[in-house]
């Protein structure tokens, strides 16, 4: 056969296939997909053309059951999608659902985080909202507080977007898992505070949605989650009975299941009779006869005999036991506490941000009449700090002579000297201005944070990093460093890694005083802010474990620690290149300083302390002091520091948020 026929046969069959698949004729489209396969596949076919038979195959297996056989040909093929990455990330999402349909008791991220990878190299945040949308449904069974954290993350890209087909579709899926997790979580925890905000969050989502907007296909799983939501038997079994005819069988396990629970949550146990059969039948044709089917049909049928309410979960896998729980059941507790925090609608509640604001920065004066670029954590007065082991985090005594913390001291002072002759700085601290709701504009001079900023680019400070960031507090608390390169632990260790909560304590809230846990924020360079750093300033021989609010150890798991590697980017998104590294490095490296610095030490650092005990530290640590020595930026490197904010300075400034007040004087009527 030339190839003109064998594209037009290939077209045609795919074409037939869509339709079948559109129709719900499961049986005919595979059929088609089959003759494809046979007839096509060697042939040398338009990448569009085996792109949209692979697609009809991923859809075939996710209505029908058919997960691994879709993923092994998913598989044998992606790799003639190297060159064109925007297919190559459609393929990667439709294997993400299939891998994660296929594995039915834990997390499946590979081909999720390599899909969300290959859209944030491509920076379109459409594929990115995708992609959260696919991770969100990758944790639904397990792990609600995160799925509902990365749902949230895609409805706010479809928002700022304009796109409310899509914002609807992810909050109605929002709305399906927080109505779901609330009944869950009061099964499992009944004395657990506020859960009914879940539920009614839910309940006001899916009443709002708006059925036009949706396609055939969607509205029916809109009617699902309403019939779920509500608790409305009579609609699920017009469900069913829509749904009987159809070879579609997830679904069909999907809507028993839950039409089975609602049932016995309600004594309906007649109802319950009726389906049971039909139910253990579509999940032996869907996963095979597996000795756990056939438990759970013995026991349902006994407590159908019994009228006895049989402890039923759809939908849910339970997490792992405190001693034996991943940092993934820690983040998810704290995902959940945030997604509560978030849908609290107290007065208190709405003067802070939530998770909305999340990645933002916001300017807060300080007694000093400067501003620093606070983070915006999700959860108000909630801080974390992550590390692989457990250790004392006292840094101002962790192992270091006073003769090498004044060496650290030395090198402090020249990189705050090359960041004072950055251009950035003195955009950051000069030129950047708001406008206030009354139409008057204010200078807002940003804090430079020389010392943290020191701290993050590898010098040695008595600053202890924490942040507002559970997931930067994860990739810390999941990775070896050596060299200053993060890799993911792997291993089956038996130390345990650690993850700290902490809370300013009520005493340092007061007007008049400032707290020890201050903001780094956004910086010149921009690795603090993507770390969304804070920093605490450590006392000699302070342990950091005793005024941690809460201390939470965890097993080494390989698949969570790649999950969370790879969601960083590889740690890329942590640590963006940056023109001051190799600036910082020779700093770090360096043994020879300048007599400036030595002066500058000394009056800031040692005022009390005698010249010659200095100069000892100087030579027990093998220091050379010169007239001058320049670690600074080339012209060159400045005159690009220059151009990049003359072109990237709106990218900056939309990242920061700005909270108005009055301040003047109060009349008070009498």
């Amino acid at each position: 056969m030339d190839k003109l026929k064998v594209e037009s046969l290939a077209i045609g069959l795919v074409e037939r296939s869509w339709e079948a698949l559109n129709r719900c004729d499961h049986e005919n489209a595979y059929r088609l997909i089959q003759e494809f396969c046979r007839e096509c596949t060697n042939a040398d076919l338009p990448i569009i053309t085996v792109l949209c038979w692979l697609q009809a195959y991923c859809e075939w297996g996710i209505r029908t059951g058919g997960y691994k056989e879709a993923l092994v040909i998913l598989h044998a093929n992606i790799k003639s999608f190297e060159s064109a990455p925007e297919l190559k990330f459609e393929l990667l999402l439709n294997g993400a659902r299939l891998e994660c349909m296929d594995n039915q008791i834990g997390v499946s991220s590979d081909l999720s985080i390599k899909a969300l990878g290959l859209a944030e190299e491509l920076g379109d945040y459409s594929l990115i909202a995708l992609a959260y949308m696919q991770i969100a449904s990758m944790f639904a069974k397990k792990y609600h507080g995160l799925s509902m954290y990365f749902y949230r993350k895609a409805e706010r890209i479809y928002e700022e977007a304009k796109d409310s087909h899509q914002r609807d579709i992810v909050r109605m899926e929002r709305a399906f898992l927080s109505s779901t997790a609330c009944r869950i979580l009061k099964t499992l925890h009944s004395n657990h505070n506020n859960l009914d905000r879940l539920q009614q969050e839910a309940e006001e989502i899916i009443a709002k949605i708006d059925l036009s907007n949706l396609n055939k296909f969607e509205q029916r799983h809109l009617r699902y989650y309403q019939a779920v939501i509500f608790r409305d038997i009579k609609a699920l079994r017009c469900l069913i009975e829509e749904i009987e005819p159809l070879d579609a069988l997830p679904d069909k396990c999907r809507y028993k299941d839950m039409f089975i629970g609602i049932c016995m949550e309600q004594g309906k146990f007649e109802l319950v009779n009726e389906i049971a059969d039909s139910f253990i039948a579509d999940k032996k044709a869907l996963y095979g006869g597996s000795l756990e089917i056939e438990d759970l049909a013995q026991k349902l049928h006994q407590a159908i005999e019994a009228r006895k309410p049989l402890q039923f979960l759809p939908a849910f896998i339970p997490k792992s036991t405190v001693t034996d729980a991943t940092l993934l059941d820690i983040l998810d507790n704290y995902a959940l506490m945030d997604e509560i925090w978030e849908l609290d609608k107290s007065v208190f509640r709405m003067m802070f941000p939530g998770v909305r604001q999340e990645g933002l920065f916001e300017p807060v004066v300080m007694p000093d009449g400067i501003c620093r670029l606070t983070p915006l954590a999700p959860a108000f007065n909630v801080y974390y700090r992550g590390q692989s082991r457990q250790f004392s985090p006292s840094k101002a005594s962790n192992g270091m002579t006073e003769a090498a913390r004044f060496v650290e001291r030395l090198k402090y002072v020249e990189f705050r000297k090359i960041i004072e002759e950055y251009p950035l700085t003195n955009f950051l601290r000069n030129t950047i201005v708001a406008t206030a709701p009354d139409k008057k504009s204010h200078h807002i001079p940003l804090a430079i944070d020389h010392l943290a900023l020191a701290q993050h680019y590898g010098i040695k400070t008595e600053l202890l990093d924490i942040t507002t960031d559970k997931f930067v507090a994860a990739f810390f608390a999941t990775t070896d460093c050596k060299d200053d390169v993060y890799t993911p632990i792997v291993d089956n260790r038996e130390e345990r890694g650690v993850l700290y909560r902490y809370s300013i304590p009520p005493w340092e809230m007061f007007p008049d005083k400032e707290p020890r846990l201050r903001a780094v924020g956004l910086q010149p360079f921009s690795r603090p802010g993507e770390q969304c750093g804070m920093v605490y300033p450590m006392r000699d021989n302070e342990d950091f474990e005793k005024v941690a609010t809460s201390i939470e150890t965890f097993r080494h798991d390989r698949t969570v620690s790649e999950f969370v590697f790879n969601y960083t980017n590889r740690g890329r998104k942590l640590f963006p290149d940056s023109s001051i590294q190799s600036h910082a490095t020779k700093i770090v490296n360096s043994t020879v300083f300048s007599y400036d610095a030595f002066c500058a030490v000394k009056k800031e650092f040692y005022t009390d302390c005698p010249a010659e005990q200095l100069l000892n530290y100087i030579s027990e640590c093998g220091i050379t002091l010169v007239e001058n020595i320049d670690f600074g930026f080339t012209q060159d490197e400045k005159d690009a520091c220059t151009k990049y904010w003359q072109t990237n300075s709106d990218k900056f400034l939309s990242r920061i948020r700005i909270r108005w007040c009055y301040n003047g004087p109060i009349e008070l009527d009498e």
